[in-house]
């Protein structure tokens, strides 16, 4: 039997009750368990599950759903927040797995993850409402609001959005290949505007729309041979095509409003055709039955939603579509984007605090005096390059590997002096006809090259941000919708930065984006580092996890789960100092379960870096004023201890030394060590003993034991081997010179050589 013939079977105008009393009596109870674990209504399980048996979705895509989601078992245990990090067996998605309807609703509820889950609500009570019998008890929208909640985890990266954007980049991809029937004058314009026309068309039917949609798709299974669809998409045109494909398994008949044929797939099941890029934005939706010929059976019409379809994409669906906004998906610009990309990453990367010798001139005076190797520079930042090669190699697609090598611009050399980059701009610049380029800059012209700079900056800034993900399994990016030259960016701290340091002398921080990338001066000078803050910020943004700027800074985020995908440090899971793992990102699919519970955020308690200490003369007891003379460890039995606390909103995660009262925060402790000096190795003996006791340096076994009585001496904290110890040590947000296995006195020597650092670690 044809997989057409078997969708007709099912699709009906009302749902069946024919279940036995024992059928009845099982579904309750799976539903009730679920709904209970959810904390939704067991009304709203059971009624989406039966109105799922009257909606047309094709086999493949029920096969494609049904996997994806019976694979979605993993669970990982997170120690320190004592958590599990994925899925939870027997919850409402499960159980509406069980049976057909269920299956065929996840798919539908699936396409409405790329809008408003409030918006998606009232489009399936308006579906049920139509389809249900008179007086039937119907779950609210705000219960309906609630399911689409619980189901997002697991439903938001099914790879419907990834279908879209598919149809997206085909639709601009085939500008090329229009027909040549019309008149050459014709013909040219409609190749050079196409593209934009796609790009702009980047919104979703609403609520009354979809109704209308859903009730269509299923009069023509119902009629079968004898009917046809014509759908007139307007704005919604690739979002449209995407959902047919997606219900029906196949792409409908696509043609231009003059009648060109822009794709045909054969669509064999149902004759539907759809309108693209009709002048009138609103959807028009026509059925036909064939009643001796061809006649219209009903039509009718609705506005495509306000707001732009978003959600999780690939990473290779993601960077093409930004490459395409950014003008720089083909010829000179291209090739000008990836010269640029291997010297741009590079000089980010070499910024971030972690890898960034702030003292070269003060190293290079210790390199002459005790052959210190820059280990801790060269080799983490050789690793940590590695990692943005491979990035850099998905980002922009290419062919081997070698040519996404990261290069160092040479001593005076800008990016725009590279030789692609400089005939890309000076192209630009020529056709350009803004203020700027003529010498007259105002903050109302638009900028070519304006333009181009932030585009490599803002892609530069995500290569490197994205280089931070280390997970088990590839993440998934979160596409907002609208051109980016329409929309603020995200990470705009991360970019800034990258823009001073790619372009020093440029303005479009200033002009583009009404100056919100503008940031003062003074937090962006040309020898600046880049923090764990402005890495997170932008890395997080990405998957969709949008976290304040400032809570971040001040420890307000650990651990977040949204849009099916929990992110995290990978220090919560090493829980040691190790410069190349400091700021690499976990996670995985999934959602974080603490106590059988669900929460989407965790946040870090404890002192904030507000609160770092300037020093304080420590108790008699744990005053060590003796020259240093080797590494000692006087904390042999103190340890660490993680406390996990569940509040209303969220989990909060501090730190502290077993029995004692100060708790310190994750955060503060990552970001601290993330502007510290990891010093790995040098030619001395690193357990040696001095052969004179240093008497300009004293032990203490508390960081804010720093004595002031004794301001120009440098303190050692002494905790030698004793990894918790050395964790806690940066609870007060003072960096610090650590030891890696170099020797004591390299360290110090590197201390009094910088005012930066506040003390050594042993």
């Amino acid at each position: 039997m044809s997989s057409h013939a078997n969708n007709q079977k099912v699709v009906a105008l009302q749902w069946s009750l024919n279940h036995t009393v024992d059928d009845c009596l099982k579904i309750s109870r799976d539903l009730m368990r679920a709904a209970t674990s959810d904390d939704v209504q067991g009304l709203a399980l059971d009624v989406v599950g039966r109105f799922g048996t009257t909606l047309a979705i094709c086999s493949e895509t029920q096969n494609k759903v049904e996997t994806a989601l019976r694979q979605m078992r993993s669970n990982r245990w997170l120690g320190v927040l004592k958590a599990h990090v994925g899925f939870s067996a027997g919850d409402s998605c499960d159980a509406l797995l069980s049976s057909s309807g269920g299956l065929r609703f996840l798919a539908l509820a699936a396409t409405f993850m790329t809008g408003d889950h409030f918006e998606a609500a009232q489009a399936t009570h308006s579906m049920i409402t139509e389809c249900s019998s008179r007086n039937q008890l119907l779950p609210t929208v705000g219960q309906l609001h609630a399911l689409f909640k619980v189901l997002e985890h697991k439903l938001a990266t099914l790879g419907f959005t990834d279908l879209v954007m598919k149809w997206h980049l085909r639709l601009r991809d085939g500008s090329h290949a229009l027909p040549s029937a019309q008149s050459s004058a014709t013909a040219d314009t409609l190749q050079s505007r196409f593209p934009y026309v796609v790009e702009a068309a980047t919104n979703y039917p609403n609520a009354a729309t979809m109704t209308a949609l859903i009730s269509a798709l299923r009069e023509v299974w119902r009629l079968g041979e004898g009917s046809k669809l014509e759908i007139r998409a307007g704005i919604s045109t690739p979002w449209l095509i995407a959902f047919i494909d997606w219900c029906v398994g196949a792409s409908p008949k696509v043609l231009l409003k003059d009648g060109t044929v822009l794709l045909d797939d054969s669509l064999e099941r149902s004759k539907i055709e759809l309108w693209a890029f009709t002048e009138a934005n609103e959807v028009e939706i026509r059925v036909y039955a064939r009643i001796d010929g061809l006649s219209r059976l009903w039509r009718t019409s609705g506005n495509p939603n306000a707001d732009k379809w978003a959600g999780m994409v690939s990473l290779q669906h993601f960077a093409k579509r930004f490459i395409f906004t950014s003008n720089l998906d083909s010829g000179l610009g291209k090739r000008a984007m990836c010269q640029a990309l291997v010297y741009s990453t590079f000089a980010l990367a070499s910024r971030i605090a972690v890898l960034h010798d702030r003292e070269e001139k003060s190293r290079d005076r210790l390199d002459e005096k005790h052959g210190l190797l820059r280990s801790r520079t060269n080799s983490t930042l050789q690793h940590f390059s590695r990692h943005i090669s491979l990035v850099l190699y998905e980002y922009l697609d290419l062919d081997t590997m070698e040519s996404c090598r990261l290069r160092r611009l040479e001593e005076g050399q800008l990016l725009e002096d590279l030789s692609a980059v400089k005939a890309y701009i000076q192209s630009i610049e020529a056709e350009c006809d803004c203020a700027r380029c003529g010498d007259q800059a105002t903050s109302i012209d638009s900028c070519s090259v304006h333009e181009f700079q932030y585009s490599i900056s803002a892609i530069t800034a995500q290569i490197v941000a994205l280089s931070l993900f280390d997970c088990t399994e590839p993440v998934k990016l979160y596409f907002r919708g609208a051109r980016y030259n329409y929309d603020a960016p995200v990470g705009i701290a991360l970019i800034a930065k990258a823009g001073k340091i790619l372009f020093p002398e440029s303005q479009f921080r200033k002009f583009l984006f009404a100056g919100t990338l503008d940031i003062p001066e003074a937090q962006l000078q040309q020898g600046m580092a880049v923090s764990a803050s402005d890495l997170f910020e932008l890395a997080l943004a990405l998957v969709g996890h949008e976290i304040p700027t400032a809570d971040i800074m001040h420890g307000g985020w650990i651990a977040s789960a949204k849009k099916g995908q929990v992110i995290y440090p990978r220090i919560l899971e090493i829980q040691h100092l190790d410069p190349r793992g400091l700021l690499l990102l976990d996670g995985g699919p999934g959602t974080l379960y603490h106590d059988k519970e669900r929460y989407e955020l965790v946040k870090g308690a404890g002192l904030r870096k507000s609160m770092r200490s300037d020093g304080v003369e420590p108790p008699a007891d744990q005053l060590h004023d003796q020259p240093v003379s080797c590494s000692q460890n006087f904390l042999t039995d103190e340890k660490l201890e993680w406390l996990v606390s569940p509040t209303k909103t969220c989990l909060t995660l501090g730190c502290r030394i077993i029995g004692d009262s100060v708790q310190f925060n994750p955060f503060v402790i990552l970001d601290t060590a993330a502007q510290s000096l990891f010093v790995s190795r040098c030619p001395h003996d690193p357990t040696a003993t001095f052969e004179k006791a240093d008497r300009e340096a004293y032990y203490i076994v508390r960081s804010e034991h720093r004595r002031k009585s004794h301001p120009d001496k440098i303190p050692v904290l002494a905790v030698h081997r004793n990894e918790d110890m050395r964790f806690l040590a940066f609870g007060w947000g003072d960096p610090a010179v650590v030891s890696l296995g170099a020797c004591l006195q390299c360290c110090l020597d590197i201390c009094r050589s910088s005012e930066r650092y506040k003390f050594v670690i042993c």
